[in-house]
């Protein structure tokens, strides 16, 4: 199906998006952040954010990449100023759902920076039967498990930095964590 048919058929981002992905696709990836958009004068649902220090909207922005590699945006949500996780469910169930029709045997992974670690999100996650990758927040507990790798990355780093051109040096680990919450 063309762009313009598409576009005449009155379809969603979303849906074009999933019928421009390869026919073989087997895993996506769905990555969902936010941005600031900042606000000027007195907007209907403009809230301070303390973070941002500004007045502004908080889109919600969700991108698909393929196995190609080949990343779209797939989807936005304006949202006040200070909207914490809102609109996250649904704009996943969406997007899962038209993934699925298209391909039923797909493999989805979010990923998502430590703001959506929360129990809402994981739950979501888990209810989608989809996989995901979240950074979280550092706490005593997580430092202490992942002292070794801190320690390692940390000898890597002092070993190469007096080398022109550096690389950059990555450790990678895995442990298990559960909060009491």
């Amino acid at each position: 199906m063309s762009k313009k048919d598409l576009l005449r058929m009155g379809i969603s981002l979303a849906q074009r998006v999933v019928a421009q992905l390869p026919d073989n696709t087997q895993k996506v990836l769905l990555d969902i952040d936010e941005m600031e958009d900042p606000c000027h004068g007195q907007q209907e649902f403009e809230i301070f954010n303390a973070h941002y220090d500004s007045h502004c909207y908080l889109p919600l922005l969700l991108f698909v990449t393929d196995q190609t590699g080949r990343q779209r945006m797939m989807a936005v949500l304006l949202r006040s100023g200070k909207s914490g996780c809102r609109g996250v469910r649904g704009v996943l169930s969406r997007a899962v759902n038209l993934l699925r029709e298209r391909f039923p045997n797909i493999c989805i992974e979010l990923r998502a920076n430590g703001g959506y670690g929360n129990d809402q999100v994981l739950r979501c996650c888990d209810n989608l039967d989809i996989k995901y990758t979240l950074g979280l927040p550092g706490n005593q507990r997580l430092h202490r498990r992942s002292a070794a790798t801190q320690i390692d990355a940390h000898i890597k780093y002092v070993d190469v930095k007096d080398q022109p051109d550096h690389p950059v040096c990555r450790e990678f680990a895995e442990i298990e964590y559960q909060a009491d919450s």
